[in-house]
């Protein structure tokens, strides 16, 4: 993903963020977010008691049931398909892990014609008209992106270590992946459909208009014109019709120029100074905007398990915090497992920053109020025996930091590391310059 956001994007997010102030809509949009939220996570909630049923079917009642498994013998009911199922065994060849595929009828209900869907927002797609939630969330999703460093949007928080026990905290992690998804697709969002988003803008407006009691002012321009037209030429009509703002705004041009120019001079005298043997400050490593980080994370497991596979679609999760508050967050969508002998598996995971995390373009002194890293893997069982594991992040791309995982008794999905203190890492990568 490109860390550089599309000046379209960011000029979008602050016509967004103009509308909220405008009409004070951020607990609107909470509201709106949330309830998106919950019916996302209703429809993977659906999709996985389906795939529940529709695995229970044919592992005991079409494997035990030869009239099933005919499909010469027709249907046993009317609205009946047959179909296939791949069982996953724990029988392991040379070539592999062996898999069962189970042919039978299935009932109406669970066969893969009419399986539960989760809804994409994004891509933008003429086949699937957004409801007035599902536009409220794709705009908080082009605002939270397009405006890193502000404050955003969705109402809940990554959960704290000493909080994941209390009942909202599984579902706000869930959520908050959810969002920081919906974000992610906004970075592949194409320039051409900025008149698509902005005519989202004009009904969201007319919404929060109604909602807040407020008049929306009169449109000079009918909508499908305003949402294919240039941004250029809507500001060259706009300043025929006010002539003394134009004037101000000719005179706000004009001090621009002069200000880059003595940007410019400013940048000359620096360089004479350093010609001339005048040191110029360094800018400060702690200064410096955070850009990238990755991670290589790896956990050792008590286990007997004969595994050595990769997982394409199962990842792991790495967050730091401080207190209740997730200060930076690093995430992967695969993982590897290795039994490497002695009861003991070897889980591994190369995990990176969305750009749309909060702490894209922070300062790096954020690290140094790190307290705390969780490690999540999907793939690991809950409660399991952690044996010892390491974290290796980069930062920038020239600044590593390594944490050891102590050994301990995993609470629930979750692997803790406490006490950390990079920012003692970071003075000393200070000092090496």
């Amino acid at each position: 993903m490109s860390e550089n956001i599309p000046e379209w994007i960011t000029n979008l997010a602050l016509d967004i963020y103009k509308v909220i102030q405008q009409y004070k809509a951020m607990p609107h949009f909470h509201e709106m977010v949330n309830k998106w939220a919950e019916n996302r996570e209703a429809e993977i909630d659906k999709l996985k008691t389906w795939n529940e049923q529709r695995r229970l079917h044919f592992e005991q009642t079409v494997a035990s049931d030869p009239r099933l498994q005919d499909e010469k013998a027709g249907p046993p009911e009317q609205g009946w398909q047959f179909e296939n199922h791949l069982q996953h065994t724990e029988k392991k060849t040379e070539s592999g892990w062996q898999h069962n595929i189970i042919h039978g009828w299935v009932p109406r209900e669970l066969s893969n014609s009419i399986k539960p869907e989760i809804t994409l927002l994004l891509p933008l797609s003429r086949d699937h008209e957004l409801t007035l939630t599902e536009e409220y969330t794709v705009l908080a999703a082009v605002y939270d992106y397009g405006r890193k460093g502000t404050q955003g949007i969705p109402p809940w928080q990554w959960p704290g270590p000493d909080n994941w026990e209390s009942p909202d905290a599984l579902s706000s992690a869930k959520r908050s992946l959810f969002f920081e998804s919906l974000c992610d697709a906004v970075s592949r969002l194409e320039p051409g459909e900025e008149g698509w988003l902005r005519s989202i803008l004009d009904v969201v407006e007319e919404d929060v208009a109604k909602w807040e009691d407020v008049q929306l002012p009169q449109r000079k321009e009918q909508k499908d014109k305003a949402v294919s037209e240039t941004r250029f030429g809507r500001y060259v009509r706009w300043a025929k019709n006010h002539c003394v703002i134009s004037l101000i705004i000719l005179i706000f041009v004009f001090l621009i120029g002069v200000g880059t120019a003595v940007e410019k001079f400013d940048s000359i005298v620096a360089f004479y100074h350093r010609v001339t043997g005048q040191q110029v400050q360094m800018e400060r490593l702690e200064d410096k905007p955070i850009v990238t980080a990755t991670a290589t994370v790896e956990i050792a497991v008590r286990s007997e398990e004969q595994v050595n596979a990769r997982h394409p679609y199962q990842g792991a999760v790495l967050a730091f915090g401080k207190g209740k508050e997730a200060l930076l967050l690093l995430s992967s969508k695969d993982s590897t497992a290795k039994q490497m002998g002695m009861a003991e598996v070897r889980y591994s995971s190369e995990l990176d920053m969305k750009p749309t995390d909060k702490a894209f373009k922070q300062p790096l002194s954020l690290l140094e109020q790190f307290e705390y890293a969780q490690v999540r893997f999907e793939i690991i069982p809950p409660d399991s025996e952690v044996l010892s594991g390491t974290v290796i992040c980069i930062f920038n791309n020239n600044i590593s930091i390594e944490l050891s995982v102590p050994s301990q008794k995993m609470l629930g999905n979750l692997i803790t590391i406490r006490h950390i203190n990079i920012g003692e890492a970071l003075q000393q990568h200070t000092k090496s310059r």
